[in-house]
């Protein structure tokens, strides 16, 4: 991870090459299973299926949230500097 630091007017901003990474919750455990036995549960089981499908839709809105976030504090920054 690269980090570039400057100051500028007094303000000192800090700029961090993008990175995402995953954080697991203390407790949690790992499954897996084949790609067939998942697309086999998927079309036999609907429950499987929504839950699958809610657990993937959740979590693009976080990833939406955190880049929209990081774009609009770095832009706010860029505004203040006038650059």
């Amino acid at each position: 991870m690269k980090r570039k630091t400057t100051t500028t007017q007094g303000l000192l901003i800090s700029i961090i090459d993008a990175n995402l990474n995953i954080e697991a919750i203390e407790n949690s455990e790992l499954v897996l299973i084949s790609k067939a036995a998942h697309e086999y549960s998927e079309t036999s089981i609907p429950e499987f299926f929504k839950f699958n499908y809610f657990q993937y839709l959740g979590a693009y809105i976080a990833q939406h949230e955190v880049i929209t976030t990081a774009v609009t504090e770095r832009l706010t920054i860029l505004r203040t500097l006038n650059i």
